[in-house]
């Protein structure tokens, strides 16, 4: 392969948004993608009644234990003062995935000081003897500063404790912290250096009507899919797509989403159709069409930006990832086979 058909073939992949997997040495085995392990660490402390008041956190939450693949590992953690395990920290099954919705209702505002530290350690409880058989992300959301104590000095120490043990053990381990600030009064200061020197992303939802938007970046940045586009509520899907994800928000929370097939069949939430899974929301539908035709495929519904679809293909090519943050004037390779 040429020098110009590599960097054609990686352009074309990037705006396809293709994940690929990552190029090894010439002698090395072949590169495998490793299944994704995202710990959700979600502060419930009393502040988040000022910053989430309609308590965005919960829907959101529940999108994105929809949307891990069943051969990942998650769990969900709260925290204010004190840490709670909301979600076992399991692979991801059907059950598990009841149980986490079911359990995202007790997300609320109720919880005194934001231990931000503990959070962390407690959802990398096993940093040190984890196997290497996952990709491991946490994703931090907050609305305050580092804050265990009515005593100035001791928030102080507990800053530099994470910052000098906490984040190296955690970077050592391997694991990405993706941070979301949920208000302009968080440490902006920690998250980015949280995020940063794990390769993650640094995000901030200055309102909570940003945060459904913001949660979906971070998980793409955990747990990689292939999209295809999808205009003027219709998309395309080839003869290498398995499945497909439709994720449609909806402008309208009362209005039933349909999609249509190639063959022009119409499927809806009630169609009960057996390679038609359909999780019905407020605000969105997660349909995922197992074996779909060959075609294009359309879409009845007034749709809000962020609706998208992703694909499970058998098309795959192999390329060298490119870091998460790319700072002016640095300079990455492209490569691929």
């Amino acid at each position: 392969m040429t020098f110009t058909q590599r960097v054609c073939i990686g352009v074309l992949c990037l705006l396809a948004n293709i994940p690929v997997l990552a190029q090894p040495p010439e002698d090395s085995e072949p590169p495998t993608l490793l299944p994704p392990d995202v710990r959700l660490v979600i502060d419930v402390s009393g502040s988040m009644k000022r910053n989430d008041p309609n308590n965005l956190r919960q829907p959101a939450v529940e999108l994105l234990v929809q949307l891990l693949p069943e051969n990942s590992r998650a769990g969900v953690w709260t925290f204010g003062k004190w840490i709670n395990m909301l979600v076992p920290h399991k692979p991801v099954t059907p059950q598990w995935r009841e149980s986490a919705q079911q359990k995202s209702a007790d997300i609320r505002s109720v919880g005194l000081y934001t231990n931000i530290g503990e959070a962390l350690e407690k959802a990398a409880y096993d940093a040190k003897s984890a196997a290497k058989k996952y990709r491991t992300s946490i994703i931090l959301l907050t609305d305050g500063m580092v804050d265990i104590d009515k005593s100035p000095q001791a928030n102080k120490r507990e800053w530099r404790r994470i910052v000098d043990e906490v984040l190296p053990a955690l970077a050592d381990a391997g694991i990405t912290i993706h941070t979301i600030a949920l208000s302009d009064n968080a440490d902006r200061n920690l998250m980015n250096k949280l995020s940063l020197s794990t390769n993650g992303l640094a995000e901030v939802a200055h309102t909570a009507d940003d945060l459904m938007r913001i949660f979906l970046k971070t998980f793409d940045a955990a747990v990689p899919a292939e999209q295809v586009p999808l205009t003027d509520n219709a998309f395309v899907i080839d003869s290498s797509v398995e499945e497909f994800t439709a994720l449609i928000f909806r402008k309208d929370a009362l209005q039933q989403a349909q999609l249509v097939g190639p063959d022009q069949k119409v499927y809806s939430a009630t169609s009960g159709d057996a390679d038609v899974k359909w999780h019905r929301a407020d605000k969105y539908d997660l349909i995922t069409v197992s074996q779909p035709l060959e075609g294009e495929w359309g879409v009845n519904a007034d749709m809000e930006p962020g609706s998208r679809i992703t694909v499970v293909s058998n098309l795959n090519l192999r390329v060298r990832p490119l870091p998460v943050n790319v700072f002016k004037g640095q300079v990455e390779n492209l490569s691929l086979v």
